[in-house]
Formats: C-alpha cells, structure tokens, sequence
C-alpha cells in the first residue's frame, strides 16, 4: 500500500541551533515517508549546513511568517501539510499518529495533538490553548474562546487548503488562515496526546509582544477575519456578528487605553464594526473614541456588556 507523503514547511528567521533541533525532531519520526521545505525570511544569521534532500528557499526581504508559510504551500507536495515554526519540535510519533487520525475520518480537514511548553529543554507545563477546550470545529469557537491548537501541532489534508493563504501581517496570521479553511471545512480532530513542544524562550517571539505595532498587526488580521466572514454563508450568523464585534471593539478599546488620538488608526475597524452592525451603533462607538480617555473607556466598556449580553442581532433595518 503507498503511503501519503506529507509535506513540512519550516519558517526560519535567525534561530540556528533551534532549527537543528526542530529537523532532528522531523528525522526522528517513526513516520519517515515525508519532505522538509525551510524557508529562510531574510535572515541576518543563516542556518547551518542543511541535508541535500532538504527544500531550502531564501526570502528576499522580510516578511513574517504567513509569508514563508505560503511559500511552503506553493511548492508542496504533499498528500499531508504540517506548519512547523523552527523553534518548535515533535514527539517522535507526532506523524505516524496524526496521518492515521487523518485516515481514519475522512470528513476532516485537519488533526491536532495537545502540547507541552517547552524551556531549557524542560516542560514548564501544558500550553495554555489547551486548558480551556478540546474542539472538533474551528469555527465559531476561535472567535470567543482562542485557538486549541498550535500551528506547529496541526496535520493537515493539503488538497482542501492549497488555495488558502495567510496573510502577510505579523500577529494572529494564522487566525486568519485558520478561517478561511473553516469556511469551506471546519471539521478538525484533536488527539489527545501531548506530541508537539512548543518553545517559550526567546526575545523575537511576536505572541509576546504587547507593544502598539504588535497590537495594529493584529488589528489588520482580525479586520480581515470580519471580511473574510461577511462575505461568507457566516455573514448571517448571530454568534459569528456578535463574536466579530466583541473583537473590533476590544481592540479598539486597547488602543484607546495606550492612550492613541488618532481616529485614523480605528477607521478599518469601524468599517468592519458597520458591515454588522447599524449605523447608530458605530456612531456610539465613534463618539466615544472622541471623548477623553476616561469617559471614551467607559462608552467601550457599556458597549462591549451590551454585546456580551445580546442575544438579537445589532445589524438593524436602516
């Protein structure tokens, strides 16, 4: 019987030693039917001598991950895809247990295992995702509860995302991938096992970065989940509305309280926020984005009660 060749597409950026360690995870598989695609973003520090039979692709300028994921994609090869950041690494039957959850539910677009967070090569403890569910469906849960998965720990089916891309931003990137397969396909699997480690340490993790550009970055994703969603079967969903306006809304909370003036800076948020909602319900939040910082924070934070506790839709006739 053939076995499924599965593709692994490796973002690089200035990590070495841990990209050696990531790719002696991969060579350790029991599962050994597979090809290595490491895509180097521009890095100032290149990797060390790789194997011929890996893919290596050079970057000309930096772009982030989704950039280097897509890359990855364009060439694949695969029956089966895995996104695995080099900092990150597997258990040794991560594949071999992943491809036979994939076999054996064919309704699904992808599978996951559970993960550990990694450092100095010791666990500190399951990675916080996982704490707060075990999901079979990507979609609407993501939106409300964070993702049960890292992206280092997903398998998945290639010829029902090929045509996906992530976006070039730099925070939530893989949010927005995430979405645009749970349109089509939202079925996903969870083998609860512990085979994928997920490395805390280091400075250049963006996840931990709360400063404004880290905070815009994610802004642009979440702006383009709510039109990827609108333009959608989704776009009459009340959980999907409601959910969607809970999130443009937080955020334009947070640059309120980081103290930012501008109101271009909340324009494609408001535009979202009206694609759900009625006009007069952007123009509360508008108002009070214009009001001081104190008085501006209390309007968000009715607002936002408001949303939490609705159960109709905001988007009136006009």
């Amino acid at each position: 019987m053939d076995r499924p060749l599965v593709s692994i597409v490796i973002p690089y950026f200035n990590r070495p030693e841990k990209l050696q360690r990531c790719l002696q995870s991969i060579y350790n598989q029991s599962y050994d039917y597979f090809e290595i695609i490491v895509v180097d973003d521009c890095s100032d520090i290149e990797p060390n001598e790789l194997p011929d039979a890996v893919h290596y692709i050079r970057l000309s300028k930096n772009s982030g991950p989704g950039a280097a994921r897509n890359e990855g994609l364009r060439i694949a090869k695969g029956i089966y895809i895995a996104f695995l950041d080099c900092d990150d690494y597997w258990h040794k039957d991560f594949l071999s247990k992943l491809i036979n959850a994939l076999a054996n539910q064919p309704d699904i677009v992808m599978a996951y295992s559970l993960s550990y967070n990694m450092q100095n090569g010791a666990s500190i403890g399951v990675k916080k995702k996982e704490r707060l569910s075990v999901r079979n469906a990507i979609l609407p849960d993501i939106l409300f509860k964070s993702k049960a998965w890292a992206t280092s720990a997903c398998l998945w089916r290639f010829d029902l995302i090929k045509h996906k891309q992530f976006p070039n931003h730099r925070n939530w990137e893989d949010y927005v991938f995430d979405i645009k397969v749970a349109i089509d396909h939202n079925s996903v699997f969870c083998l609860q096992e512990y085979l994928t480690y997920y490395d805390v340490t280091g400075d250049d993790k963006l996840s931990a970065d709360v400063n404004a550009h880290a905070l815009m970055e994610k802004n642009k994703s979440i702006c383009l989940i709510s039109d990827v969603l609108y333009k959608s079967d989704y776009r009459g969903d009340f959980i999907i509305n409601k959910y969607i306006s809970l999130l443009l809304v937080s955020h334009m909370k947070r640059f309120k309280s980081m103290l930012i003036t501008d109101m271009t800076i909340y324009e494609d948020s408001l535009i979202e926020l009206k694609k759900w909602n009625s006009s007069i319900f952007v123009a509360i939040i508008r108002f009070g984005l214009k009001l001081n910082n104190r008085m501006g924070l209390k309007v968000l934070d009715v607002v936002k009660r408001q949303l939490k506790n609705s159960t109709v839709h905001n988007k009136v006739k006009e």
